[in-house]
């Protein structure tokens, strides 16, 4: 009997065979980022960009950036555990 997968894992695996796993990481980051940060944070999150295992993020005030560095290490472990591996292996705070 065959388990039932979502589309979703379909999908990571085509982007895996055609050499385009850069892509689906960054998609699906930006997929969990909103829950991983809390929606606060969230909304005051002017862009975020994935590239190379480095999620910039773009803020809208000085005292998040700050509040965002302080606890970058701990948004980052729990972005990964959203997304079942270590993608994200560095934050950086604009």
């Amino acid at each position: 009997m065959s388990e039932e997968k979502p589309l979703s894992v379909f999908m990571q695996q085509a982007f895996n065979r055609l050499g385009m796993r850069d892509l689906s990481d960054e998609m699906a980051v930006e997929r969990v980022y909103n829950e991983a940060a809390g929606e606060l944070i969230a909304r005051m999150t002017l862009s975020l960009k994935f590239q190379a295992g480095t999620l910039r993020l773009k803020v809208t005030s000085a005292a998040l950036k700050n509040e965002l560095t302080m606890r970058r290490e701990g948004l980052r472990l729990k972005l990964n555990e959203s997304l079942g591996r270590e993608v994200v292996k560095k934050i950086v705070v604009e």
